[in-house]
């Protein structure tokens, strides 16, 4: 059985969003999309993950019912480590996005206190400034209207961390 979550309001369409999708790399090394295992993980070096996000300001008040209503987007990054439902979670940034062209997204992520999973999350909240007209408009402060998320399996060619 798959596990949903139903909002008490309106939430974005992945299309309203412009996004790149997560890069992933190992110290300053090239950032490279990421897919389910990371190779060459080395627990000593430093990680950096990168997403690009942005946003057309009438397509975003058109899907969450704010045609009429002043509107803030929020873009939070999140990372965390472990396996299980509930692992380590840190903030790696968080910006008050422009509607526009896209804006980058980083983090660095310490080698030392990884375990062999990392998540990475996108979370866009809204604010609103005025009690929206449309009944199913978030109006709450920082409603969570967005997401992208992905869990990347890290291979360090057999080096354990622990040695």
């Amino acid at each position: 059985m798959s596990r949903a979550i139903a909002f008490p309001f309106l939430v974005l369409p992945d299309e309203a969003v412009q996004c790149s999708g997560w890069r992933i790399g190992v110290g300053e090394g090239e950032l490279s999309p990421c897919g389910p295992t990371l190779e060459g993980w080395d627990y000593s070096t430093a990680g950096r993950a990168e997403v690009d996000i942005g946003f057309d300001a009438a397509t975003v008040a058109k899907c969450l019912g704010l045609e009429a209503t002043p509107f803030g987007i929020t873009a939070v990054v999140w990372w965390s480590t472990g396996l299980g439902a509930m692992p380590l979670r840190h903030v790696g940034q968080r910006v008050a996005l422009a509607p526009g062209a896209p804006v980058t997204l980083g983090i660095r992520v310490p080698g030392q206190g990884l375990s062999s999973r990392i998540r990475l999350e996108l979370e866009l909240f809204c604010t609103v400034e005025a009690a929206p007209a449309h009944a199913l408009a978030p109006d709450i402060p920082m409603a969570r209207v967005g997401r992208l998320d992905t869990a990347v399996l890290l291979d360090g060619g057999g080096a354990s961390r622990f040695t």
